[in-house]
């Protein structure tokens, strides 16, 4: 067993490492640039030059991000004009059919209707989150939204849209979002 004096100061250059170790990766966060977002334009809603841009990192099987949901739509409401919002895919590999959901969503932004598919997956959570294949409820959904059923469905299989998804999620991993729902508010968190 050590001395306790070695003990403490053991403790103690730990405990210092730690701690400069937390102090630089929070410098580092702040001296990151404020981040762009990109995405494709039906996955914006609000004009271009908002004064405003909030950027939503989401999962389609996160509980807190549909209690966003509403709020979110508000926000819109009651800025109008004034805020400009984008959506980020950030699918966690534990919910199961969360990566499925957001390649079906991208299918239905190509075919324009990316937000009322959106809400539907919402609100539809518990149809299509723990099905071993959620594919003819997406396509139920698709319908419901007033897609094209063959253009979506073979869009489900397109290699595009998963690249898509993947990009969000380096998106989310080089700007330090760690969790669903994360807003940036012009650039920052």
């Amino acid at each position: 067993m050590l001395p306790r004096t070695k003990t403490s100061r053991l403790v103690f250059c730990g405990a210092a490492l730690l701690f400069l170790a937390s102090a630089a990766t929070a410098s580092l966060r702040l001296l990151t640039p404020p981040y762009r977002p990109s995405a494709p334009d039906y996955r914006w809603e609000g004009p271009a030059d908002a004064p405003v841009v909030l950027t939503e990192f989401s999962d389609f099987m996160c509980g807190g991000c549909r209690a966003a949901v509403e709020p979110l739509k508000q926000l819109k409401t009651l800025f109008a004009g004034k805020i400009r919002v984008g959506f980020k895919h950030m699918p966690w590999d534990f919910h199961k059919n969360a990566r499925s959901a957001a390649a079906a969503a991208e299918c239905a932004g190509r075919g324009g209707k990316f937000w009322a598919y959106h809400d539907l997956l919402f609100t539809r959570q518990a149809d299509w989150g723990e099905q071993e294949k959620p594919g003819r409820i997406y396509e139920a959904l698709a319908k419901e939204a007033g897609l094209d059923a063959a253009a979506f469905s073979a869009c489900l299989g397109d290699p595009s849209i998963t690249a898509l998804v993947e990009e969000d999620l380096r998106e989310a991993k080089d700007h330090w979002v760690n969790a669903t729902p994360t807003f940036f508010i012009n650039g920052k968190r």
